[in-house]
């Protein structure tokens, strides 16, 4: 309970560590999705093998 009130006399630090979870978050999205590419293009790459 008195970390909610804190957190409510300090929005602004509150923000930032939303604003940094928030970052975090799209960083590893941006990450996922460049192994997803990656994984994609591995086993694409392996389908034009075999149908050769």
């Amino acid at each position: 309970m008195g970390r909610d009130k804190i957190l409510q006399q300090t929005p602004l630090k509150s923000h930032l560590i939303k604003h940094k979870a928030f970052l975090k978050h799209q960083r590893m999205s941006v990450i996922k999705r460049y192994c997803l590419k990656l994984v994609l293009q591995t086993i694409f790459k392996q389908i034009l093998m075999l149908a050769r």
